[in-house]
């Protein structure tokens, strides 16, 4: 599916007059995709006019998951800048080590994490995140944005560096990685291939945002004018409130890590019991993806989910290093045999290269639809 387009071109051409709510948050409260579109690209002409940003250049986001946030992140890619997000719980130091890797020298961040910034003793403009309803707000031409900088979107190249994630650490020091449009546009047409997502699904955005897998999860519905159900930050790892979000909001997509996959479906069985329907323990009518990644797959908390969701719900397990664009393989669990669910086939796109342990190649394994 190599169609040569960047993501904000597909979220241009999605978000353009169209009202379907593209953020959904608390209860009831919507942003429509042209009022994102409009409030992103405000921000982009002021990101550009007035904080000079240049084309490839990283801005750090250290805004929780909000609105704002989504504002943020479209404008730095609208504006030709590399998306960085960062989490304000970082010590300051390591920080600091971020901020200087990424050569960063524009941040959002909310006032109360204005000092966090400030300890790192790097030379930063902060950008105020509790201001940015203001600025998007500014009157602005769409004519103006394109004229008046070098670094608008439509110079980007597929090679161009659309993100920056730091790898977690667990195998040694974290390490940035810039992936590229290219790299990003690939892993998402493959998600929307394999999802067959419509404007009327609703993906339940609770990784953290800087964990690879939010990069989906955020991004997207700008592919197929789906919505993003922001999940109240500080609930990311509790089952009752997760599954709260997923009934009440119906929740059509969502991912998980296996090991709180497992909590997950037994709060579901345990509501299921409570409310006398042990025998149909499934109150999720709307769930009907559900991916997995960043850890083993058991067979048999597949088998668990199985039992409960029957056929009407799939669940994916799906792996990858954040090196090489958030994954590359995926299995579709439609029956189990073995302990361990396996890696699967590679993304489109993708190869998966086979080696003995002296590093010898034994087989290259590539996606034959790719091929």
């Amino acid at each position: 599916m190599k169609t040569g387009r960047l993501i904000t071109d597909y979220f241009e051409s999605t978000a353009r007059d169209n009202q379907n709510p593209a953020i959904r948050w608390g209860k009831g409260s919507i942003l429509s995709w042209e009022e994102l579109y409009q409030r992103a690209q405000r921000l982009a002409h002021y990101l550009i006019n007035e904080h000079g940003v240049r084309q490839g250049e990283c801005i750090a986001i250290g805004l929780e998951r909000s609105p704002e946030f989504l504002v943020a992140a479209y404008a730095v890619l609208l504006a030709g800048g590399v998306y960085f997000p960062v989490d304000t719980k970082t010590p300051a130091a390591r920080l600091a080590s971020m901020l200087a890797t990424a050569q960063c020298r524009i941040a959002f961040c909310h006032m109360a994490q204005e000092n966090l910034f400030i300890q790192t003793h790097v030379a930063l403009e902060l950008i105020n995140g509790e201001h940015l309803d203001k600025i998007s707000t500014l009157p602005f031409s769409e004519h103006t944005l394109q004229d008046t900088s070098g670094t608008n979107t439509p110079q980007l190249r597929a090679t161009d560096p659309a993100y920056l994630i730091f790898t977690s650490g667990t195998t040694g020091t974290p390490k940035g990685v810039l992936v590229n449009h290219g790299a990003f546009v690939n892993r998402l047409e493959w998600h929307q291939t394999h999802s067959e997502m419509t404007d009327t699904d609703i993906i339940l955005q609770r990784t953290a945002l800087t964990f690879d897998v939010s990069l989906w999860e955020l991004f997207l519905p700008a592919l197929n004018g789906a919505s993003n159900y922001l999940l109240q930050p500080g609930l990311e790892s509790f089952p009752r409130g997760i599954v709260a979000a997923l009934t009440n909001e119906n929740i059509t997509v969502v991912h998980f890590v296996p090991s709180l996959l497992k909590p997950v479906l037994q709060e579901l069985q345990d509501q299921a019991i409570q409310n006398g329907h042990a025998d149909s323990p499934s109150p999720l009518p709307a769930l009907r993806q559900v991916y997995v990644s960043g850890e083993s797959l058991l067979a048999s908390l597949a088998e668990q989910f199985q039992n409960m969701f029957d056929s009407r719900c799939l669940l994916t397990n799906l792996y990858g290093p954040t090196e090489a664009a958030i994954d590359v393989s995926f299995y579709d669990c439609m029956e189990t045999s073995s302990t361990l669910i396996p890696i699967g086939q590679p993304l489109t796109g993708c190869q998966l290269y086979i080696v003995d342990p002296d590093n010898c190649l034994v087989l290259i394994y590539v996606d034959t639809i790719f091929t």
